[in-house]
């Protein structure tokens, strides 16, 4: 079987009921393609876990087939690496186009488009600020949690004409996003306004952002890499992954950063005149 889109605790029942089906109908060896999957968090690899076990039981094995980056990190760290199909290539080449005008600018994220045809599409659900929220502050844990050399991680979105910050997963995190607002300058603001990722590779080298730098210098920070949230084809906000080193980022974790930010939760865009 195939999975096309995104397992969350929206969709996990329905990839549940699927794996299910297979099982009862004497199937002890699955293999599951997620070539096409976007993302997996908690509530997916709580289905994978046990059917996993249950097949075991019975003899048979569960197989993970085409993982990207993000998602082969995610079941590392789950411990289910071993479920991956062995001879699996390790996706470490980044579809991530280079920083351009000496480390602005980078170029759109790109990739082959496989066919999808036979595979599982989970349902879409329509979601309100406190949903898409929620899902941003797992996205931001699991970011913190995957990619190398992050000590805090956040998600800005632009809301009735501001940026607010929406997940932190720290009060010193939250205040890099609010001195940006404050002064309107840094990464995150020229990610979310220009459409591409900004990468701070040493805040004691960055002549950019004056007003912003000597207080990200002074609370530890060293590096910031702040990748565009796009909704639409218009930049909405940023992910900005915070590093108290200097050149904490490499090509995979900003390969895995650009994963997580261009597969962000059905963001709700919103006038001065709705309510959040």
């Amino acid at each position: 079987m195939a999975l096309h889109g995104e397992v969350d605790i929206l969709t996990a029942p329905t990839f549940a009921c699927v794996l299910d089906v297979l099982f009862d109908a004497g199937r002890r060896d699955v293999v599951v393609d997620v070539g096409e999957l976007d993302f997996v968090d908690a509530s997916g690899l709580g289905v994978l876990g046990p059917m996993s076990c249950r097949l075991a039981d019975g003899g048979g094995i569960l197989t993970i087939r085409s993982p990207s980056p993000m998602v082969r990190r995610i079941l590392d760290i789950a411990g289910m690496g071993d479920l991956i199909e062995r001879g699996c290539p390790d996706p470490r080449s980044a579809t991530l186009g280079p920083e351009q005008h000496s480390g602005d600018e980078s170029k759109p994220v790109t990739g082959a488009t496989n066919s999808t045809d036979g595979a599982v599409r989970l349902p879409a659900f329509p979601a309100s600020n406190e949903v898409i929220d929620a899902a941003l502050r797992l996205v931001t844990a699991l970011a913190r949690a995957t990619i190398g050399g992050a000590d805090g991680v956040s998600v800005s979105l632009n809301r009735h004409g501001q940026f607010i910050t929406v997940a932190a997963s720290d009060e010193t995190i939250a205040q890099m996003d609010r001195d940006q607002y404050a002064t309107g300058q840094g990464p995150c603001l020229s990610a979310a306004a220009e459409g591409h990722w900004f990468h701070v590779e040493s805040l004691a080298d960055e002549s950019r952002w004056p007003q912003f730098v000597p207080r990200a210098l002074e609370e530890g920070i060293a590096s910031i890499l702040s990748t565009p949230l796009i909704v639409s084809a218009r930049p909405v906000g940023a992910l900005n992954i915070y590093s108290n080193t200097d050149h904490a980022f490499g090509p995979l974790d900003q390969e895995l950063a650009a994963l997580f930010a261009s597969q962000p939760p059905p963001i709700r865009q919103t006038h001065r005149n709705e309510r959040p």
